[in-house]
């Protein structure tokens, strides 16, 4: 049977014919040559000889002496059924390598400036610390085996941090999916590794967050297994507020997550302090922190969700969006994934029609906190968060705008907060934007007039939430642009 024929020949690999291809590729990595590299992809791809398996083979190969600098490797963990101790099983396959490649002694795994070899792995898969929930435990374990299958970035390990580690708890602040404390972890996080005595050696004492999320205990095998598997999508974005371990208050069996901790805290109390002038320069500066993260965000396809101010934090250097790991309700069924939560303002009107989260439904969010960059207050703080405002909202209700804001500013803002999702912009394209006009601020090209316009704002309607909540509005109109803003 042809068909049969054809079938098979798409589904084998013959070694001998992509030998040529493979030696080609190992050819031009080692020349380094972009353009080569474009032109041998180009071949490949358009071989009439390679049949797809085979093209897919050699293009992956490719793909993988270029990231790997010649050097591609594979680790298996495996434990000793009777010692119950882990080692690993590398399997390495290696060229001629053109630069000097750092590795480990022992292992023979390649190392950089911020990563480790698979010793600091198996350190921490000997020497785990138990939480006395064997669900708990086995999650840990294979998001070390899992995640670093590789090299590891010390920057990502989760640990089980026993409670005694810690000492002066203190409460700070309720949030929308629970509530933050602050401590010091007394040993730290993992810094690096003696490379003599396989030790880790910590950073020694540290001001950690706390944040208890509702629901989140030890019988609650689901929610933790989501929350674990959330901390390990978000790990790789460059620019984040980093999750170092679990821990467990002892009397109430709650699990706790901890986080760098901000010290400056977030960007609605930096807007309230009456001491924090802001130029022009600094308002694009956060803008443009905000929207390079966002842009991460969204090249790797999620959606935050729940952006708003109380979500964007600061450490003194600089500003991080924070709570990717609890954007939008953890999973406990279908009737709450529908859930509409957040900050009413900074709900996109499609979002409140129940429609689905997207990237739009972000950048929505964004406009708002461009408006409350100038204005310095929550949008609508006059008026009470309820459905009237949703209704309003919905039949294209925005934000003031005065006319001594600068006109490219006010166009981005409406361009953000538009009706139609399809028309806002993308956090990559208001990422361009700010980041041009900072450079246009530092070489003094661009002068912007400091504002001296104090927005219309009656005093903060006392029943108005600021953090996240459940909104259960129902038959709101269908979202539309209105000309007059108000």
């Amino acid at each position: 049977d042809p068909s049969n024929d054809n079938e098979r020949f798409n589904s084998i690999i013959r070694l001998e014919l992509v030998k040529e291809y493979l030696e080609k590729a190992q050819d031009i990595v080692k020349k380094g040559r972009i353009q080569d590299r474009d032109e041998h992809v180009k071949h490949i791809q358009i071989s009439k000889e390679l049949n797809p398996k085979e093209k897919k083979f050699c293009l992956e190969y490719l793909r993988e002496l270029i990231a790997e600098e010649n050097f591609s490797q594979r680790v298996q963990f495996v434990q000793d059924p009777r010692s119950k101790k882990y080692y690993t099983r590398i399997y390495t396959y290696e060229m001629k390598i053109v630069k000097k490649i750092n590795r480990c002694t022992r292992c023979n795994s390649k190392q950089s400036d911020n990563k480790h070899c698979f010793c600091v792995v198996l350190y921490l898969l000997n020497n785990l610390k138990s939480s006395d929930n064997e669900f708990i435990d086995k999650l840990i374990q294979n998001y070390y085996m899992n995640q670093y299958s590789r090299s590891l970035a010390l920057e990502n390990i989760i640990e089980w941090v026993p409670y005694e580690c810690l000492k002066d708890i203190k409460y700070v602040a309720k949030g929308g999916f629970g509530s933050l404390y602050s401590a010091t972890w007394i040993n730290g996080w993992v810094a690096s590794l003696n490379e003599k005595s396989r030790q880790v050696i910590r950073t020694g004492p540290k001001l950690v967050a706390l944040k208890l999320i509702n629901g989140l205990n030890e019988q609650n095998n689901k929610l933790i297994e989501e929350v674990i598997s959330r901390i390990k999508s978000f790990s790789q974005l460059s620019h984040g507020i980093k999750c170092h371990g679990l821990t467990k208050f002892p009397d109430k069996g709650k699990v706790v997550l901890l986080f760098d901790y901000m010290e400056n805290g977030d960007l609605n109390a930096f807007l309230k302090c009456k001491d924090n002038n802001l130029t022009w320069k600094d308002r694009f500066t956060i803008l443009k922190e905000i929207f390079s993260q966002l842009s991460q965000i969204h090249n790797k396809k999620i959606v935050h969700k729940d952006l708003h101010p109380g979500n964007i934090l600061s450490n003194s250097q600089r500003w991080f969006i924070s709570d990717l790991e609890f954007s939008g309700p953890l999973a406990l069924g279908d009737a709450v994934k529908k859930q509409v939560v957040g900050v009413l303002p900074f709900i996109a009107p499609e979002i409140l029609c129940r429609s689905e989260y997207t990237q739009a439904s972000d950048i929505y969010s964004m406009g708002m906190i461009m408006w409350q960059l100038v204005a310095r207050c929550y949008p609508f703080c006059n008026r009470k968060y309820d459905i009237n405002l949703a209704k309003d909202i919905c039949n294209g209700l925005r934000p003031e705008i005065t006319s001594d804001l600068p006109r490219d500013y006010q166009n981005i803002m409406k361009s953000c907060w538009d009706a139609n999702p399809s028309e806002r912009p993308s956090a990559e394209t208001l990422l361009r934007h700010f980041s041009t006009d900072l450079e246009k601020m530092s070489c003094n090209k661009q002068v912007i007039p400091e504002l001296e316009t104090t927005f219309s704002r009656s005093h903060f309607h006392v029943a108005n939430e600021t953090i996240s909540v459940t909104h259960e509005f129902v038959n709101l109109p269908e979202p539309k642009n209105e000309t007059n803003l108000a």
